[in-house]
């Protein structure tokens, strides 16, 4: 009686190890499917100098794009995410647009596993400085520049234009020309009134006396 009373125990020890085995094998390869976030770039509660261009979620198993979301508010509640995440290796990438003002950013993201099992989260960050021009700022003031009012205008006489080398050369080139043409005809005129005034004189020396008187 004892032999199977023996028998039957380690057979009843044998199935519970068996369960507690299977048992471990479906929770190792469960837990070893479920992904789980390693770190954020901007990180958890950090502040940055200037608002990024991408959120970066880093994971511990690479995650199927299917159900893959991040949405991004910014400071005021807008929705900076409206492009959709990038999936490389364990990383998801969420490319940031919009206004991108100072302040606090919230982050809430949902990745699906590749056994299909989704799992989220939210953090936060803070930037420091605005990514985006700041509209209110004042315009740079365009210098005017100054108008004139045509009835108002005075006219000038226009102002001399000074004479050139070339200029004083011709014009002397001309005077020396009139000085020359002028004196051979002066010559020739006084020629002329001096053989006058001889030829007179002889035509009166040769005229014939009077005849004497009676």
């Amino acid at each position: 009686m004892r032999m199977p009373s023996f028998m039957m125990r380690c057979a009843r020890a044998t199935v519970v190890l068996l369960v507690c085995g299977v048992l471990g094998v479906i929770g190792v390869s469960s837990a070893q499917a479920h992904n789980v976030l390693r770190s954020t770039d901007p990180a958890d509660g950090s502040t940055v100098p200037v608002v990024p261009s991408q959120v970066t979620l880093t994971f511990d198993a690479a995650a199927l794009a299917l159900g893959t979301q991040l949405v991004i508010t910014n400071p005021v509640g807008a929705v900076v995410s409206t492009e959709p995440a990038q999936l490389l290796d364990v990383n998801v990438t969420q490319p940031l647009s919009g206004d991108l003002p100072a302040g606090l950013y919230t982050v809430r993201w949902r990745v699906t596993s590749e056994d299909a099992h989704p799992i989220e989260g939210s953090f936060t960050f803070t930037a420091a400085t605005s990514a985006t021009p700041d509209s209110d700022a004042p315009a740079t003031p365009s210098v005017a520049e100054p108008t004139t009012n045509s009835s108002e205008t005075s006219v000038l006489p226009p102002a001399p234009v000074p004479a050139t080398s070339g200029d004083v050369a011709v014009s002397d080139a001309q005077s020396s020309r009139g000085a020359i043409g002028a004196g051979p005809l002066l010559a020739m005129g006084g020629g002329l009134l001096l053989v006058g005034i001889i030829s007179a004189v002889l035509l009166w020396r040769r005229r014939p006396p009077a005849p004497p008187a009676e």
